[in-house]
């Protein structure tokens, strides 16, 4: 009956979109407070499970990071129509919204990574403002109010749910059945970081929904028809002008080279207006207001106010470490199920070996770009965000390693089963309360997972 049901839930492209999409919705009201923010909001339902830590139920509440600064600059463009945020700090001091609500009354933390100011010393924000200015067209309604900011977090659940529809269409290009491909899909949306990151307000899902884009467009050959995506997409993230190098990669594999040079022409374009107008905005910044943020030697130097695209090599194999195994933000111990993923990506190159050199041009550059980064490890996020954007294209090769081992090992398909449920665990965790897992081992996020479980069953229990 179950069973049953589950098929008919999942039935068809558009019934797996409705269903991450309410799933995403609804986990977007749970939260984990990650300070002291007493007293909490009067609309929040908040239990105490452990010493100062909640369990909160309200609105969409943003948390910590470059949150906060897109959504300033979210208020700042709809309101104000400009990119300067001295009045909208200011409301924040006083009290406003533009900073979310957990945020009021605060001062900035590691203000001069986030702010700089022009000579008039207005304050000028380091972050691109494509995203914000996303928010700000969709929201402009309820700019200045603190409706902004659970609607802000609900477009980005809009915009994961449409990374997940965009992965199904692409593993219907690459012949996959529609069992495969939906299972795929739902792993996608519940047992990676994927699932984290679109009820949160960072940009990583709108660069991985992009990079599914760009693939389904080159397997489609209609890869041209990207180009103004790409164009608004490079505003969003700086290195996502590496969009440009893999799509134009993709057409040169398919020995399409006009469309190989227009990419490259287009992502050069881009780049130049990028320059451009960071010295506009830039141009009387002080070179000062940024010096010593990084904390790393050498970093003084490269990471300053007019230079917001700073670029500071790392040791790579230091940042393999960091990136990939280490237990409080390796991807691979938070979602373990990448490992049968990639041995699957393996198994399809011998199958279909353009489409994986495809999607090998999408998925490499932008892990070499990290990996040869001095790596800051983006604060206390969860798992390597960074890379979140090259998950989506390393789990196209899940299906692969489960027709795989259906026929050739049936202990591997067991394996593949065991790895998935400790992904599920672990994200469904960090998705409904993202808080918890902020630069934790799993074990310790299941630890907090516990708490929240216990106080909720056993009311009169007193928190530890």
């Amino acid at each position: 009956m179950l069973r049953g049901f589950f098929h008919r839930l999942t039935a068809t492209p558009s019934r797996v979109f409705a269903l991450v999409t309410v799933v995403y919705f609804a986990s977007s009201f749970f939260s984990t407070t990650i300070r002291q923010v007493l007293p909490l909001p009067a609309d929040d339902h908040a239990l105490r499970y452990y010493k100062n830590r909640w369990a909160v139920v309200s609105l969409p509440r943003i948390l910590r990071g470059d949150e906060m600064y897109y959504l300033m600059m979210a208020h700042s463009l709809a309101h104000d129509g400009d990119l300067y945020l001295s009045r909208e700090y200011t409301s924040v001091q006083r009290g406003g919204p533009e900073m979310g609500v957990y945020h009021r009354h605060r001062p900035a933390a590691n203000f001069p990574q986030h702010f700089s100011r022009d000579a008039d010393l207005t304050l000028l924000g380091n972050h691109p403002f494509g995203f914000s200015a996303l928010l700000a067209m969709m929201l402009w309604p309820v700019a200045g109010s603190s409706w902004m900011e659970p609607a802000a977090i609900w477009v980005n659940v809009l915009g994961g749910a449409m990374g997940v529809l965009v992965f199904v269409r692409v593993l219907e290009a690459l012949g996959l059945s529609w069992p495969r491909a939906r299972n795929a899909a739902l792993a996608l949306a519940f047992a990676t970081p994927w699932f984290s990151y679109s009820r949160t307000l960072y940009t990583e899902v709108w660069v991985g929904t992009a990079f599914l884009i760009v693939l389904l467009a080159a397997l489609r050959n209609r890869a041209l028809w990207t180009l103004p995506f790409l164009m608004g997409m490079a505003w969003f993230k700086y290195p996502a002008l590496l969009l440009f190098f893999s799509a134009g990669t993709s057409e040169g594999v398919q020995h399409r080279r006009r469309n190989f040079f227009v990419f490259g022409l287009a992502g050069a374009a881009v780049l130049c207006a990028i320059y451009a107008f960071n010295q506009s905005y830039f141009g009387g910044a002080s070179w000062i207001t940024r010096e010593g943020v990084t904390g790393i030697p050498g970093g003084r130097s490269m990471a300053r106010a007019g230079a917001p695209i700073a670029w500071i090599p790392g040791k790579t194999l230091s940042n393999m470490e960091r990136m990939f195994t280490d237990f409080d933000k390796g991807l691979f111990p938070h979602c373990p199920l990448l490992f049968v993923a990639i041995m699957g990506l393996f198994i399809m190159a011998r199958r279909q070996r353009r489409q994986f050199l495809i999607i090998l041009s999408c998925a490499l550059p932008w892990t070499l770009l990290h990996l040869t980064y001095r790596y800051l490890m983006t604060g206390d996020s969860y798992t390597t965000r960074y890379l979140v954007p090259v998950v989506p294209l390393a789990l196209i090769g899940l299906p692969y390693f489960w027709d795989w081992s259906a026929i050739k090992n049936r202990w591997w398909r067991w394996c593949g089963a065991g790895l998935v449920a400790i992904s599920l665990l672990n994200n469904i965790i960090a998705g409904v309360f993202p808080a918890t897992s902020f630069d934790r081992a799993p074990w310790e996020v299941w630890r907090e997972f516990w708490l929240i479980i216990g106080r909720v069953l056993i009311p009169g229990s007193g928190p530890g």
